[in-house]
């Protein structure tokens, strides 16, 4: 039987994310992101999630986004439990990165030469490997 884990989330940083190596020197990084739920209700409702990037995303996410900014990720969703300091188990949720896209326009107080201006709406993705091919040959469709 196969399985799906997938999930596409666009919200803002709740705080600026900060890049952590791990003993053997993998990049890292932990934010969480604050998400507007769609529907009809008449209050705002939002929820956050946690979100984990490895290697290379995370060193993209930590140079170009700042609390505030808004990005959208592609993620699989992952959960696992620890034990707190008062002896009680804690369950966690968190989305951890595939790729990553700009949603938002360039911050106006961005003065960096390293600003992702020319990306807006591009994406990053450090995996080589696609699950779907760009195969433009569609003469077997039956449309």
């Amino acid at each position: 039987m196969s399985s799906l884990n997938f999930a596409i989330a666009m919200g803002r940083l709740t705080g600026d994310p900060e890049l952590k190596h791990t003993a053997n020197d993998l990049a890292f990084t932990r934010f969480s992101i604050a998400v507007d739920r769609i529907g009809k209700s008449v209050e705002k409702q939002t929820d956050f999630f946690n979100v984990v990037a490895w290697g290379s995303n995370a060193e993209f996410i930590c140079k170009y986004f700042r609390k505030g900014s808004l990005i959208i990720i592609e993620a699989r969703m992952q959960t696992g439990s620890f034990e707190g300091k008062d002896g009680i188990k804690r369950q966690t949720f968190d989305l951890v990165v595939n790729r990553v896209h700009f949603a938002g326009p360039k911050s106006q107080d961005d003065s960096s030469s390293s600003s992702p201006s020319d990306f807006s709406g591009e994406a990053f993705s450090n995996s080589n490997n696609n699950a779907f091919s760009d195969d433009d040959d569609d003469d077997d469709l039956p449309f």
